[in-house]
């Protein structure tokens, strides 16, 4: 807490110099890329609004179309990648407990709703 406090004096001082945050930094021991981050993050605060969106990620595995029936049945191993030009590519996408086959030539706005649907439900939970 004791950095926030820091950073609002900080933060106060440059919007009350009228100057550029390069200029307010230079020969400081911060950065005018730290202060504008910090005046950022507090004004969102002062807003009621989180500094950043939580992040969502998921898993995504490439396989080959000949391992795709043995990647199912495997235990949440990543499938290795088999080489050669006469190998179709499929990404697995994991969301939750869910599987998605993605072949080449897929329609994206269709997997797009349909990662939607999933991270909505939790990965399908």
């Amino acid at each position: 807490m004791a950095d926030k406090a820091i950073w609002m004096e900080r933060v106060s001082g440059w919007r009350s110099s009228g100057i550029s945050s390069t200029a307010f930094c230079k020969g400081k021991s911060f950065t005018a890329g730290g202060l504008r981050y910090w005046a950022h993050r507090l004004d969102e605060e002062q807003r009621g609004k989180p500094a950043s969106p939580p992040v969502r990620m998921a898993r995504v595995l490439r396989t080959s179309s000949a391992d795709h029936g043995a990647a199912r049945t495997r235990a949440r191993r990543p499938t290795p990648v088999a080489s050669g030009p006469a190998v179709e590519s499929a990404l697995i996408v994991e969301v939750g407990e869910v599987r998605v086959s993605v072949r080449p030539g897929f329609d994206t706005p269709t997997l797009a709703a349909l990662l939607a649907v999933l991270g909505a439900r939790g990965g399908g939970r």
